[in-house]
């Protein structure tokens, strides 16, 4: 089977998609828009759309977007895939492609943060009437697709990412990987991994924790910060610096690769996750297999795979009073969470594990191929 992927090459969820695919024996061909990192895509056949040689003229992106559908076309003509996919339904370059079968996954971000009323909107609507099979990672999404942007329902399906469980493991006794991370080995360890986007209002978990350090003297903060501008680092050294909680708060200011994230998360106690709006993340999932508790916010994306109680904590996200009594009550009553940490990796080895998620798109594959005749 050969497999044409139209995304982002420079992203990391394309990246361990395109290299599962090629493991499993499809030949792939990975079209972008951004070049990518020599060594990213080994054996896998890349190919970079171009762009103009000017920039700034009037009609300059309509002249760009127009180029390239026509050159997409061009491309899957020559290269004769049996399956497109397009990963994000917002993509002005797919509206126009001639192939079936047709496959578009929406991520989330690029129809939950869209305007309404905005073009882009008519963009997802044209991408979504063309394709033959619609993917979100929820039945929320599938549901915002449908509603919103008139998908047919019959032609949708969700399934998250996957997590591949080799990577992302599970120790019951973390305090021998918080001392190998450098972190306080009989601490209790909350972590938010997914950078200073003001969308995962990390200013309200430091407010949170500063609150709940006047409670409980035995818990530490991990912050992914990720790569941010000088002044978005001194705005959160100064939020620091004033709530008084530098001694109990490491921030780590550059992206982690994927293994050391996994180890990160391994020996974190509890995950939190309060954006404003969100798919049903990977990090939350590979947080789940790691073995940290979630606190999350309160996302239709989220309270499907997150019980209030059961197997996690559900807080609005906005008030750092709710979210730092939550921050108290895990510190004080840890002992009971041992349960949740294993069921929660059951759940995701049983449904949510990379070879599960693989496995149930390329049956989906064989499957379109058999109604369009291949």
């Amino acid at each position: 089977m050969k497999l044409m992927v139209i995304g982002n090459g420079r992203s990391s969820h394309i990246r361990k998609w395109v290299r599962w695919y090629g493991k499993n024996d499809l030949e792939v061909v990975l079209l972008t828009k951004k070049t990518v990192e020599k060594g990213h895509y080994s054996g896998i056949d890349v190919k970079v759309l171009p762009e103009p040689n000017r920039y700034g003229f009037p009609g300059y992106w309509t002249l760009r977007t127009r180029r390239n559908r026509a050159l997409v076309n061009r491309i899957i003509l020559a290269e004769r895939p049996d399956i497109v996919h397009v990963h994000q339904v917002n993509h002005r370059i797919s509206t126009r492609i001639d192939h079936h079968p047709l496959v578009m996954s929406a991520w989330g971000s690029e129809i939950y943060q869209m305007k309404k009323g905005s073009r882009d909107e008519d963009i997802v609507r044209e991408n979504l009437r063309i394709a033959d099979l619609i993917l979100g990672t929820t039945g929320e999404m599938v549901d915002e697709l449908v509603g919103r942007f008139g998908a047919i329902r019959a032609k949708t399906d969700h399934f998250s990412w996957g997590v591949p469980l080799s990577v992302f493991r599970y120790e019951s006794d973390k305090r021998k990987v918080k001392k190998e991370m450098g972190l306080p080995p009989d601490s209790m360890v909350f972590i938010s991994p997914r950078g200073l986007t003001p969308i995962y209002r990390n200013d309200v978990i430091l407010d949170a924790f500063g609150k709940a350090m006047n409670s409980t003297d035995n818990i530490f903060l991990v912050v992914i910060a990720k790569n941010v501008d000088g002044n978005v680092r001194k705005r959160y050294e100064g939020m620091i610096e004033e709530l008084g909680i530098g001694s109990r708060v490491k921030m780590i200011w550059r992206s982690l690769p994927q293994k050391e994230l996994a180890e990160m998360l391994t020996a974190a106690d509890h995950y939190i996750g309060i954006p404003r709006s969100d798919q049903l993340s990977s990090m939350l999932l590979e947080s789940m297999a790691a073995g940290c508790i979630p606190v999350v916010s309160d996302l239709a994306a989220y309270t499907g795979v997150i019980r209030d109680g059961e197997n996690g904590f559900v807080v609005s996200g906005a008030d750092p009073s709710e979210l730092a009594k939550v921050m108290i009550e895990v510190a004080r009553g840890h002992e009971r969470f041992g349960g949740w940490r294993d069921d929660n990796r059951k759940y995701i080895e049983r449904e949510q594990s990379w070879e599960a998620a693989g496995k149930k798109m390329l049956g989906h594959y064989d499957r379109l191929m058999k109604e369009c005749g291949k």
